[in-house]
């Protein structure tokens, strides 16, 4: 479903939060940054992905935003120690939304990391992007596959400035990300006709025999509404 994220999240809604991100010192005031995240499984290669980071983002002429994607896969701890040696401007953006992550992202130049959905939203938005896969995540090498970017993916902390520079001339992959798109309307134009066959096979439900029945159904819906708030809030 994230290959569809252009039409759930629309350019007026991640321009407000690109400006909220750079209101709170978490995106340059001006210009573009580099978007840069790992996860804790990262931590041992470090010390090698700062010198190439700062690397690219010397050679761009721009600061690194160091991207928080959520708060159980170590990306903190991965940001801490970039930012401990990183030469060039560095920005955070932790603690935030599935908005402000997507908005950081499509407002970059570009996206270095390790994170599937991450590297998703990048393609989407068009963005030069390298897949950090040094451990050697399938699932990473399955999607650089799957849309033709197998030089995208960074197996070395060496490879990342030349694959960021021929994703950047590569461009986006419009036609690859269109097919992408009309899979997901054709699963999801599966799934509604499935959900509406099975209503139509449903029996129609009887009326509650009773004020007592009918009391206790409303105290059902009541209980399960109420879970779904604090499901919702968590």
């Amino acid at each position: 479903p994230a290959v569809l994220l252009t039409r759930i999240l629309s350019r007026d809604l991640l321009d407000r939060r690109l400006r909220y991100l750079r209101a709170i010192g978490s995106f340059p005031v001006r210009g573009e940054a580099l978007a840069v995240q790992g996860s804790r499984v990262l931590m041992d290669s470090v010390d090698a992905l700062a010198p190439a980071v700062d690397a690219l983002a010397t050679d761009l002429g721009i600061p690194v935003v160091l991207l928080e994607t959520g708060p159980t896969h170590g990306d903190g701890a991965f940001a801490d120690a970039m930012q401990a040696r990183l030469g060039v401007p560095v920005h955070r953006v932790s603690d935030v939304g599935v908005e402000d992550v997507a908005a950081a992202i499509a407002g970059s130049a570009g996206f270095v990391g390790n994170s599937l959905h991450g590297n998703i939203t990048a393609f989407v938005f068009g963005k030069p992007h390298v897949i950090l896969g040094m451990k050697g995540e399938s699932k990473l090498r399955g999607f650089a596959r799957m849309v033709g970017i197998e030089g995208s993916l960074a197996t070395r902390a060496a490879d990342i400035p030349p694959a960021f520079r021929g994703a950047a001339e590569r461009g986006p992959r419009t036609d690859v990300l269109g097919r992408l798109q009309a899979r997901a309307d054709r699963h999801f134009d599966r799934l509604g006709n499935l959900a509406a066959a099975a209503a139509r096979r449903r029996p129609p439900r009887q009326a509650p025999a009773s004020v007592q029945e009918l009391e206790r159904q409303f105290a059902a819906l009541r209980r399960a509404f109420e879970l779904r708030g604090r499901r919702l809030a968590i």
